[in-house]
């Protein structure tokens, strides 16, 4: 039996909400489902600290730093997000 703690699945709540709002800003792309979104920026998340906790904690070879980290979630965060379309583009199409 798995328990799920209220903590954790009020986070999962808050990130869904988070990100439905990103997708009616349109700054999400419309294609891809948000629990598979949130599965994916969670667990990159989730590995990134623990990969730096464990390197601090008992030497792991994993070394960066939280610069790094920031920098290396906003690249994967990225993937998940619409184009932006210029002004000029806009006005292109009409």
């Amino acid at each position: 039996m798995v328990m799920l703690d209220p903590g954790f699945l009020e986070s999962v709540r808050l990130t869904d909400d988070v990100l439905r709002q990103t997708r009616a800003a349109n700054d999400l792309r419309s294609h891809l489902r948000l629990e598979g979104v949130r599965s994916a920026l969670v667990g990159t998340l989730e590995t990134l600290l623990r990969d730096q906790l464990l390197a601090c904690r008992v030497g792991s070879p994993t070394r960066y730093s939280a610069t790094d980290t920031h920098e290396t979630f906003n690249a994967i965060l990225a993937c998940f997000t619409a184009p932006r379309v210029s002004l000029r583009d806009k006005r292109r199409r009409v």
